[in-house]
């Protein structure tokens, strides 16, 4: 089970291996396994879809799969490095509000 894991890079609990977990870094390795592991899996396979399925079936070119979960971050990191861009004008209020998921002002 070891070897799976860290093929995958998962760690070991994700696959049942419980008796030498520690529970006070089991959160942050949890984290760490989907960031490493599970989103460039997710993305891979995103644009595989993207590519092959849509694009080349069925010819539509202007459409993108996206897992909408995928590209979970440090929302309080992600502010700040808005907040930066917009005072130093690289972005612009609408295009943060854009990037939110909210309305144009």
């Amino acid at each position: 089970m070891r070897i799976i894991a860290d093929a995958f890079d998962l760690p070991p609990q994700l696959l049942g291996v419980e008796r030498d977990v520690n529970r006070s870094t089991a959160a942050e390795m949890n984290d760490q396994a989907f960031r490493q592991a599970l989103v460039p899996t997710a993305r891979l396979l995103a644009e595989h879809l993207t590519r092959d399925a849509i694009s080349k079936k069925l010819g539509w070119n202007d459409l993108e799969f996206v897992f909408s979960d995928a590209e979970v971050g440090n929302e309080m990191e992600e502010a700040q490095i808005q907040d930066i861009l917009l005072r130093n004008g690289v972005l612009t209020v609408n295009e943060v509000r854009r990037m939110r998921g909210l309305p144009d002002l």
